[in-house]
């Protein structure tokens, strides 16, 4: 089925059904910052001591990016979902990226987890991407309705196609939309060619700090 024929037969289909008003699509950089490891140190810390550890990373992360103009639109876990926009978009979100990865290291390691689990160090993958953004909801018989978010998932994606490096990749999409100043202050790799969705995507990745 093509694209044109999936999108008209999602449109009849919707067309049965009383859609609530939305705000259009925004111009967003996403950063999804991805806590790596996460499953072997659930297992050995265990799920309450993990939650607390998350807590506490989690947090800071936060404040990191409401600092630069941006909010946590969502998280699943170890994982979570920066929006920024407006003006310098993608500057703020790599700002709060550097940030996240310096607080990191400057206040967990060595700390909690790399002196009780070996060789277990905390560490973010961080993908950054930009591109229109929306919310939707989801609305059931049982509590309030759900707000989700649909285009901040690249981000997520290129995280996932980092391993196993320790630095934060950018899209190129987003590379452009970089100041003069950041592109040149910082080392950067080739770009290389991934496969997300059944598109071809560019990314470039910076050392960890």
């Amino acid at each position: 089925m093509s694209g044109r024929t999936l999108r008209h037969s999602v449109s009849q289909f919707l067309s049965a059904f009383p859609q609530p008003v939305r705000p259009d699509p925004i111009p967003t950089a996403s950063a999804y910052i991805d806590l790596r490891q996460s499953t072997d140190l659930t297992s050995m810390l265990g799920v309450q001591v993990m939650r607390d550890l998350l807590q506490i990373i989690f947090s800071p992360v936060a404040l990191l990016a409401e600092a630069e103009g941006g909010k946590i639109y969502d998280m699943h876990g170890d994982g979570a979902l920066v929006a920024f926009r407006g003006d310098n978009r993608v500057d703020r979100a790599f700002a709060t990226a550097m940030m996240v990865q310096r607080s990191i290291v400057a206040d967990f390691q060595p700390g909690l987890a790399s002196a009780t689990c070996g060789q277990i160090k905390l560490r973010f993958r961080i993908g950054i991407d930009d591109g229109p953004m929306c919310s939707g909801i989801v609305t059931d018989l049982s509590g309030p309705a759900r707000t989700f978010w649909v285009g901040g998932n690249i981000g997520n994606k290129i995280s996932q196609a980092m391993e196993p490096s320790m630095g934060i990749a950018v899209s190129q999409r987003a590379f452009d939309l970089l100041s003069p100043e950041i592109r040149e202050k910082n080392i950067w790799s080739d770009p290389v060619e991934i496969l997300i969705g059944g598109e071809s995507l560019l990314i470039r990745t910076c050392p960890q700090p």
